[in-house]
């Protein structure tokens, strides 16, 4: 069902300055991922988060990867991540030629802090904590845990812009999708207080240029080809203007949700936090979940499901090392998945997505 009535999952805002930005930026001649709007980019980016530095980069995922890359990940260390997670965290972690340690969810929907501590090894080089869905992890206790035992930690806030996250540990990463609080179509940074990090992280990214010799291409180490597009930097200030705003919307939507769903039979949130910026509205539900999804298409509604843990994940299998059990991120995988919400979604929607959900029924299709 794909008509006029029905309601996507996610939809790009777009505010009406973007096209006036990528316009300068053409006019200036900055097209490619070396221009001018790529590092005004970079620091009103790193400055809405709270520290100096920022790298931009293709993708979410490259964010990762250069960050892992630039505190020193190498073939033979070990990342721990979340085992309730999008992939990029261990995706990224394989690029770099680590194994990747997956630890269980706690009852906020993110790595159990108290969990970590056995699962790290001699071998182990970072954590990467995920701010799962918008609500913040337990990010003191893993720095107090991650400076204790002398290993990196870094923040995917991607899903967590505005949320008071990414200035913690050795770096931040960020996507800029276009179901993301901004948008550049695609897109990344990396943040940073460490200019170290922050100057590796930059010549990683350059392929042809940071991680060779100015003039005469000779290399020293492997890099990528991870540059932001000028246009796609545009864009990004455009949206930034207007990112208050956005994660005001969003937070207004998150909690309209909660009060239109308080004591429904069969349906539950995670925990709230007064940083929580709800940048997905995830619900568990019980009995058969793919039912109520399948009944909310039917009437209109588009959802998508939870992520499946990292340790089911057959191309994950030869990367593994697996310690304890995972009951917590299995639950998650099975029983949730999110709600219509994007900024400036109408309060309307939100009504019928809530009505529609109460009417479902666990296990029977309409």
């Amino acid at each position: 069902m794909n008509g006029p009535a029905y309601i996507p999952v996610s939809a790009p805002k777009l505010w009406g300055n973007e096209i006036d930005h990528i316009a300068r930026a053409l006019d200036a001649g900055w097209v490619s991922g070396m221009g001018e709007p790529v590092s005004r980019f970079e620091q009103a980016f790193a400055a809405f988060i709270g520290v100096p530095h920022g790298v931009a980069v293709s993708s979410g995922t490259c964010a990762l990867q250069i960050a892992l890359r630039a505190v020193g990940t190498q073939p033979g260390d070990e990342v721990i991540v979340p085992d309730f997670s999008i992939a990029s965290p261990a995706f990224a972690a394989v690029a770099c030629g680590a194994a990747v340690v997956p630890v269980d969810a706690d009852a906020s929907w993110n790595i159990d802090p108290g969990k970590v501590e056995a699962a790290i090894s001699p071998r182990t080089r970072a954590i990467v904590v995920v701010h799962t869905y918008g609500r913040p992890a337990g990010i003191e206790c893993l720095c107090e845990i991650a400076r204790r035992r002398g290993i990196a930690l870094i923040e995917d806030a991607a899903e967590c812009l505005g949320g008071r996250v990414g200035s913690s540990g050795d770096a931040a990463c960020y996507s800029f999708f276009a179901n993301k609080l901004i948008t550049t179509g695609e897109g990344g940074m990396m943040v940073t207080k460490d200019a170290a990090i922050a100057g590796r992280a930059r010549r990683l990214r350059h392929m042809s240029y940071g991680a060779a010799e100015e003039t005469h291409f000779l290399h020293g180490e492997v890099g990528f080809s991870f540059r932001l597009s000028s246009i796609a930097a545009a864009m990004g200030l455009a949206q930034l203007e207007h990112i208050e705003e956005a994660l005001a919307s969003k937070i207004a939507i998150g909690h309209a949700y909660r009060r239109a769903l308080e004591g429904a039979d069969g349906i539950a949130m995670a925990p709230d936090h007064p940083a929580h910026t709800y940048w997905a509205v995830g619900v568990l539900v019980d009995g058969d979940r793919d039912s109520w999804q399948r009944q909310l298409h039917e009437r209109g509604i588009g959802t998508r499901r939870f992520f499946e843990p990292l340790h089911r994940q057959p191309a994950l299998a030869p990367h593994l090392r697996l310690v304890g059990e995972f009951p917590r991120s299995i639950e998650l995988g099975r029983r949730g998945f999110y709600l219509p919400s994007w900024p400036g979604m109408p309060n309307w929607i939100v009504d019928r997505v809530a009505a529609e959900l109460r009417a479902c029924r666990p296990g029977i299709s309409l």
